[in-house]
């Protein structure tokens, strides 16, 4: 049913691209029903076409010779052709002339046809995985009490299986879902992302929210995480011209801390001004609490009173660990 209202909607495209093909031949292409939906005859458009109907209930080409053309109403003479989708007939294209002379330009317009109707299902299939994708990020950054069916359900329609040690690696860009332009920067950047070598096939779940790229990767140390959260930085600003911020959180052991996390890198990268961030270090960790201070002044002067005494009475090294663990264990 996808594809069908697929031809509907390219039909007339479809017609313009192809007509040239066949030497300034008309050329018509009808739907399932044998109705006439593209032609470079457009009064033809919306009658119904004998020879069309007769390639989709038998599924075999029709070749209607100039002698037969009574036989066929609404047809005239020339070579009709399924279009054929992953073993489905989706519609039909016709070449109008002399069958006998036209056979090689009507295989290499149907070629054409289906060739570009398969492309547009593997573009469909990114899209439906992308949404899967998202929908999946949403719930687990949404929600501390995950469905776990829900989340196996929707893992497995993309092929994604998480392990322990979990990392949420969140990146600023500075482009908006909201905006065509940036839209389709942020679609190519997350193909570009999916590419990267580091990615682990179904260990790795990623996505846009807000705007925001989310990297879900488990199976991953901290120090993996670190490196690929550079890769990626780099990554962006090279080909996209972009000076990103990039967060990583802390690693966690169980699903249901993501929430958190995602709750910490997205604070991160909110304030931050480009660059790679970790919220195990001291660095991540201030502008994570003083992104949480801005939001409350109330507390705000005690706090940083708290933080002064506690610089003081820890290194920097036992602060982050105490900082980080302090978020995510529970």
């Amino acid at each position: 049913m996808v594809m069908m209202s697929r031809l509907e909607s390219f039909s007339k495209k479809l017609v313009d691209a192809t007509s040239p093909l066949p030497g300034g031949r008309t050329v018509n292409i009808m739907n399932t029903r044998g109705i006439i939906i593209a032609s470079t005859e457009k009064e033809r458009i919306g009658t119904f076409h004998q020879g069309a109907y007769d390639v989709i209930t038998t599924g075999k080409e029709n070749l209607i010779y100039p002698y037969e053309v009574e036989k066929y109403p609404g047809a005239k003479q020339g070579i009709n052709m399924p279009i054929v989708v992953k073993n489905e007939t989706i519609g039909v294209v016709g070449v109008f002339g002399n069958p006998d002379e036209i056979r090689d330009v009507a295989n290499l317009l149907k070629i054409y046809v289906e060739l570009y109707f398969k492309q547009l299902s593997k573009e469909d299939k990114v899209e439906i995985e992308d949404e899967i994708r998202t929908k999946l990020l949403k719930h687990i950054t949404r929600n501390r009490s995950i469905d776990k069916s829900q989340v196996a359900r929707l893992g497995e329609m993309i092929g994604w299986k998480p392990e322990p040690s979990f990392v949420m690696i969140a990146a600023k860009t500075g482009l908006y879902e909201n905006n065509i332009s940036d839209t389709i920067k942020l679609k190519s950047l997350l193909r570009h992302i999916s590419s990267l070598e580091s990615m682990g096939t179904g260990k790795d779940l990623y996505g846009m929210i807000n705007g925001d790229i989310l990297i879900l990767r488990s199976h991953i140390s901290g120090g993996d995480a670190s490196s690929f959260a550079y890769t990626l930085f780099k990554a962006i600003k090279k080909e996209f011209k972009i000076t990103p911020s990039v967060a990583v959180s802390c690693t966690y052991k169980h699903l249901e801390e993501t929430q958190s996390a995602y709750e910490g890198v997205s604070s991160v990268i909110k304030s931050a001004g480009g660059g790679v961030f970790r919220m195990d270090s001291y660095e991540g960790m201030m502008l994570y609490i003083f992104q949480k201070l801005s939001e409350d002044p109330v507390i705000r002067e005690f706090s940083m009173k708290l933080l002064k005494k506690m610089e003081k009475d820890m290194d920097e090294k036992a602060l982050s660990s105490s900082l980080c663990n302090s978020k995510y264990d529970t």
